[in-house]
């Protein structure tokens, strides 16, 4: 849907032209009745989110009930409540009424409030704007009414209405709302477009329709293109069926939104799935080739070992052969040890133990024997 805010001036000035007729066949619309300052401010709540007629039923009311508005002023919240009768949102109002009666009694000690209209349109909204229990519609009214400003007053029945029909945003403010409207909106139309606006609001069959927390609203506001023709419909079923069409379109809209969402949902655990066993065998094959390179690394540097210790066993075999020869001959110095010695165990005196003693006896016996033989010859 298009947005409001794009809605251009001349199709709001087309749509509200548009409008004008259609709503005057359903309403009277009635004028608005004028009153001195403060009365009109009195009228303004009562008329806050109600009809022209039920507000001015729930003003005069008020009027009759009370002798003059100083009673009124000292009367209770309830009192007045009881006072204004079948109204929308009696309780409010009645505490407003009292508010601002109480508010113009103690700056005035009167209740003669005209001399607003002698101030400029900026120092009456900050005069107005002291008054706490006035709500943005009463001080907008109020300076319509009294100065002749081109000022719209809104509540909040009307807001809904605007944003149903494309003229609004939803989240804008009134005064938003009202400032961008000036441009389509003359002057000396806002009257007649407060009353249109405020004829459908608060129609019975129809306002449940433009209830802004009972109807979704689009993100982007509703289609200003389509206002008439949704009015039509709404106009034709009353705003009861018209509703249940629209939880049925809604509900159509969510369970299409929820199957797509799970269907986006299995595709995209799908996609997931691939890439995760993608990822499982890329990290395969990467442990594989590091285990292959580690394998390899661990070979080289085995033979590289093996090399090593080759290299070291030829360069160190000659130092070991004299040591092998004088084992050699260390043998048949046991021999001639044990003959020199009978009857002695070879196990008292190890040979191994002393090697050189066993040369020495060995070198000694050598000797003695020509010693011997010189002996016998002489």
């Amino acid at each position: 849907m298009a947005s409001a805010v794009r809605t251009k001036t001349a199709d709001k000035q087309a749509l509200l032209k548009k409008l004008h007729p259609v709503v005057k066949k359903l309403h009277k619309l009635p004028p608005i009745p004028e009153f001195p300052v403060l009365e009109t401010m009195l009228f303004a709540v009562c008329l806050e989110d109600s009809s022209i007629e039920d507000g001015l039923a729930g003003y005069e009311r008020l009027r009759a009930s009370f002798e003059d508005l100083n009673e009124a002023r000292v009367s209770s919240v309830t009192e007045l409540q009881e006072a204004l009768g079948p109204i929308e949102n009696a309780e409010w109002k009645a505490y407003r009424y009292k508010g601002v009666l109480q508010h113009v009694f103690d700056k005035n000690y009167t209740f003669e409030f005209e001399g607003l209209k002698k101030r400029t349109l900026e120092l009456a909204q900050k005069q107005l704007a002291k008054i706490k229990s006035a709500t943005p519609f009463v001080r907008t009214f109020t300076l319509h009414a009294v100065l002749g400003a081109h000022l719209m007053p809104l509540d909040e029945r009307s807001m809904n209405v605007l944003v149903w029909l494309g003229l609004a945003n939803p989240g804008q403010g009134q005064e938003e709302v009202a400032e961008s409207l000036k441009a389509a909106i003359k002057k000396a139309e806002v009257d007649q477009f407060s009353t249109m606006i405020r004829a459908l609001g608060t129609d019975p069959t129809l306002r449940d329709a433009f209830n802004l927390k009972a109807v979704p609203v689009p993100e982007e506001g509703y289609d200003a293109a389509t206002a008439m023709d949704r009015l039509a419909e709404l106009m034709k079923v009353g705003s009861a069926a018209y509703l249940e069409r629209l939880r049925k379109q809604q509900a159509a809209v969510d369970a299409a939104e929820a199957k797509q969402k799970d269907k986006d949902k299995k595709e995209a655990d799908k996609k997931q799935a691939a890439v995760d066993k993608a990822n499982e065998k890329a990290a395969a094959k990467i442990a594989a080739e590091k285990a292959e390179k580690a394998a390899k690394v661990s070979k080289a540097t085995a033979d590289k070992a093996d090399k090593a210790a080759k290299s070291s066993g030829k360069t160190a075999a000659p130092k070991t052969a004299p040591v092998k020869s004088v084992s050699s001959q260390s043998a048949p110095a046991k021999s001639a040890s044990a003959k020199t010695t009978p009857g002695k165990s070879a196990s008292t005196k190890p040979a191994a133990s002393k090697p050189a003693p066993a040369k020495t006896t060995s070198a000694k016996a050598k000797s003695a024997a020509p010693a011997k033989k010189a002996t016998k010859k002489k």
